[in-house]
């Protein structure tokens, strides 16, 4: 149901791909009723709290975190970019560029290259249910488009909100990518 606009160009031997919006697609976005773009609001509101250094201070989602990614498919080279929603707090983030500038995203503590690794994304989604058991069949088919999300990323974890009929998130439960694979 869904069709799909992306162009491509080859500059000096390296394909680039750019998504357009499509006519349908922003067809659904304009023609969204006031609940749908309500539920938009909530989704929104519940991943800007949920990444709030000091809450109940009012977060700012002004700071977008992204993420470039390098990675080999056969004999192509992709590089991809993606939005990252948080990091836990005992994540460590480099900067290539600065490797004295390292720092721990919870104490601030300078770190060393070697602990690359033990950087963890989370993804955050909001889900009309009450719970886990309680999912509804429109929400399992978006379970491919969070494992294509996650994966492409290296995100293992999201961070799953129940709301209830007035947006409000009653539970926080987490949900591992390779639970969604099998």
């Amino acid at each position: 149901e869904t069709d799909w606009r992306i162009g491509v160009i080859r500059f000096r031997g390296a394909y680039f791909l750019h998504v357009f919006h499509t006519e349908t697609e922003l067809n659904i976005e304009f023609g969204q009723t006031p609940i749908e773009q309500r539920m938009c609001y909530w989704g929104h509101k519940f991943e800007d709290y949920l990444c709030s250094e000091t809450p109940p201070l009012f977060p700012c989602p002004k700071k977008l975190f992204s993420l470039v990614n390098l990675a080999t498919l056969g004999v192509h080279t992709l590089l991809y970019g993606s939005e990252i929603d948080a990091c836990t707090q005992d994540s460590i983030l480099i900067d290539e560029n600065n490797p004295a500038a390292t720092k721990n995203s919870h104490n601030g503590t300078d770190s060393s290259i070697q602990h690359k690794k033990k950087r963890k994304f989370v993804e955050i989604k909001v889900i009309y249910a009450k719970n886990m058991l309680d999912l509804h069949t429109s929400t399992a088919r978006k379970y491919g488009k969070w494992w294509s999300q996650c994966f492409l990323t290296g995100i293992e974890q999201i961070l799953l909100g129940f709301r209830d009929d007035y947006g409000v998130v009653r539970q926080i439960q987490p949900l591992l990518i390779k639970d969604i694979e099998t």
